[in-house]
């Protein structure tokens, strides 16, 4: 299986929901297509952020990876068509 290449990383560490959300939201309506991975340190957001993205149809969560305390690394691909 290929890999798919991250296009853009969003660093969110030190922002809370549902801030890590809107900023989230904002990026993946900026792509036209491709892989977004935001870093989050507020554990909420690491459920959060997937649930919205699913529920407002804004994209695929392709993993949520606990890195270390209370960072974590979410990835989305965001397909054509997706605004």
């Amino acid at each position: 299986m290929k890999q798919a290449t991250v296009r853009k990383v969003v660093d969110l560490k030190g922002h809370q929901c549902p801030f890590t959300f809107v900023l989230t939201k904002a990026h993946l309506e900026e792509m036209d297509s491709g892989i977004l991975e935001v870093i989050v340190d507020y554990p909420p957001s690491a459920e959060n952020i997937p649930r919205s993205v699913i529920a407002q149809d804004l994209g695929k969560i392709i993993s949520v990876e606990h890195i270390e305390g209370n960072t974590y690394k979410i990835i989305i691909q965001k397909s054509n068509g997706i605004k």
